[in-house]
């Protein structure tokens, strides 16, 4: 007679014993050593967050990405480019600003990269990118 898998594995379970106190510990401490990377892994989409972003208006000590009023909204509308592509991030360039030549002329502008930006606080008050990489 042919013996099936199920009497196989019984006939190895008998030979090498059942689940005890030593396969218990080990099967735990596998399980501990697997989890641990993993949550470590998707805790970087909280903590390495990439909030929105525009540049910092220049000469503006106060500025938020937040708008604070019609004057600040009106200077970032001044000073920050819009999108082009008009998508998901946002209406404004995040690393462009309006560098003006001549204050009496509005349309006497280069466009050049700025050095320091404000962030969105809508779902993280701070970041790893907020703090290290800006």
């Amino acid at each position: 007679m042919a013996k099936t898998v199920h009497d196989i594995t019984d006939s190895i379970f008998k030979e090498i014993g059942e689940f005890g106190p030593y396969q218990f510990l080990v099967f735990a401490l596998v399980g501990l050593v697997a989890t641990i990377p993993g949550i470590v892994g998707f805790s970087f989409a909280f903590y390495a967050a990439t909030p929105s972003f525009r540049c910092k208006i220049p000469g503006f000590a106060n500025d938020t990405y937040e708008i604070q009023n019609e004057n600040h909204q009106s200077l970032i509308d001044k000073f920050i480019p819009f999108l082009s592509d008009k998508s998901f991030k946002g209406i404004y360039e995040g690393c462009t600003v309006k560098t003006f030549m001549n204050s009496s002329s509005s349309n006497n502008f280069t466009i050049n990269y700025c050095s320091e930006w404000v962030f969105s606080k809508e779902y993280f008050e701070s970041t790893l990118v907020t703090e290290v990489f800006f």
